[in-house]
């Protein structure tokens, strides 16, 4: 059974100019009492100030619908920079595998492969928390 737990009763943020995409995330999601809330893009999350800090427990970003991807990976950056303590799934169809790793810590924690299994984002939302851990070290080491 999808278990998810996100440590936090705030919402999971997913960025989506068509969430349509991601429907079966978002179900399984409130499926777990997760609320989501659906954002069409990283720039009302920025420039609308919604304090990601403290008003979400995750990003699920579905860069595949959010336009130009260098434009997007400044814009994830720069969340992230602000925002060290939010974990960040991306996903998108153009991935060639999934990536638990550290190796995209500048823009995100975890990438997942479009579509998504539950196994695979249950794992992702751990990963995510572990992996977002590792970033806040090394910010922490930069300052």
């Amino acid at each position: 059974m999808f278990a998810c737990d996100l440590g936090s009763d705030m919402p999971v943020a997913v960025i989506s100019r068509r969430p349509e995409n991601l429907s079966q995330e978002i179900e399984w999601l409130r499926d777990q009492s997760v609320p989501v809330l659906v954002v069409q893009s990283l720039e009302n999350i920025i420039r609308q100030g919604f304090g990601a800090r403290c008003a979400f427990a995750m990003l699920l970003v579905d860069i595949d619908t959010l336009g130009d991807l260098e434009d997007v990976t400044v814009q994830l950056a720069r969340l992230r920079r602000d925002n060290p303590e939010l974990p960040v799934i991306m996903v998108s169809s153009g991935f060639g595998r999934d990536d638990f790793g550290i190796t995209r810590l500048q823009v995100a924690d975890v990438s997942l492969r479009w579509p998504v299994s539950f196994f695979r984002l249950e794992i992702a939302i751990s990963q995510a928390h572990a992996n977002n851990l590792e970033w806040q070290s090394r910010l922490d080491m930069i300052a």
